[in-house]
């Protein structure tokens, strides 16, 4: 990781082709990753399934602005998700957004075990 790039890898144990599926449904979305309830996330790059790339921020702060990498690893029956957003602006939005994606994996495995 060098200044205002993150990158988090994380593995899980269902076939890639399901995590892709629950990361690019909104109905599956919404329930494992709050933030991106009622929003329609359009993808700069798309390719099922191994890579999403699409962008991010908030409205009106230039500096929340940055775009997200999502690379979708086939482990033969796992799947190693690998994140790379890029740039943020500072240290603390740097810690921030890790500790937001962890919490998203996080919740990603635990939506898991009730589907």
């Amino acid at each position: 990781m060098t200044d205002g790039e993150l990158s988090i890898s994380h593995e899980i144990f269902v076939p890639r082709e399901i995590i892709f599926e629950l990361w690019t449904s909104p109905e599956h979305l919404e329930q494992w990753n709050p933030p991106y309830t009622g929003v329609d996330v359009g993808y700069a790059e798309l390719i099922a399934p191994e890579k999403l790339v699409y962008a991010t921020g908030r409205p009106g702060i230039a500096d929340m602005a940055s775009e997200v990498h999502v690379k979708f690893e086939d482990l033969g029956g796992m799947t190693r998700i690998t994140i790379h957003q890029a740039p943020l602006a500072s240290a603390e939005a740097l810690a921030e957004q890790e500790q937001a994606w962890e919490l998203a994996l996080d919740r990603l495995t635990e939506y898991l075990s009730v589907i």
